[in-house]
């Protein structure tokens, strides 16, 4: 089974090109596709979702996996937190056409089951999570600079986790 797994997001897209069977988990690329904030919003999603669209060509994936995109209660910074929602709702629709045109099925999660799968914690800090994903790959998440890789994988693994406890 081929997992593409994504943590979207207009600014910082990370993924990562899981392959799993039974008993081993393989990575086979992460990445991310990063845009300016200085671009116009059409040409950045153009960009965004052009690259997606190779990946889904490249490795022909069985499944997408994505963060499921959740809302704080309002608070400071909400104007901006809006805008992010927004910008990342747009990149979500975006993901699930071309998952649409090219028959993959798409699954949803929230970064607290995510967290609970992988570290029994549904609270788990980053630097947890971080270690968690260095513990099971050999990467070094801190020195790609982008936890939008650990993120991308972590949310890949918490699907093969799930899955794997549904076959049993």
């Amino acid at each position: 089974m081929i997992i593409l797994s994504v943590d979207q997001g207009l600014a910082n897209f990370g993924y990562a090109v899981l392959k799993a069977d039974k008993d081993t988990v393989e990575l086979l690329s992460y990445g991310c596709i990063c845009t300016t904030s200085q671009g116009e919003q059409t040409t950045r999603i153009f960009k965004l979702m052009n690259e997606f669209e190779k990946l889904i060509l490249t490795y022909k994936p069985d499944k997408i996996v994505h963060e499921r995109l959740f809302f704080s209660p309002p608070g400071k910074n909400m104007r901006k937190k809006s805008a992010s929602i927004l910008n990342t709702n747009m990149i979500t629709g975006a993901m699930w056409y071309l998952a649409g045109k090219h028959n993959v099925t798409v699954e949803q999660y929230s970064p607290q089951t995510v967290k609970k799968v992988l570290t029994g914690n549904g609270r788990a800090e980053k630097a947890v999570m971080i270690k968690t994903i260095e513990n099971m790959f050999t990467i070094d998440c801190l020195k790609t600079r982008k936890e939008h890789i650990c993120d991308a994988i972590a949310i890949g693994m918490a699907y093969i986790k799930t899955y794997n406890k549904q076959e049993d």
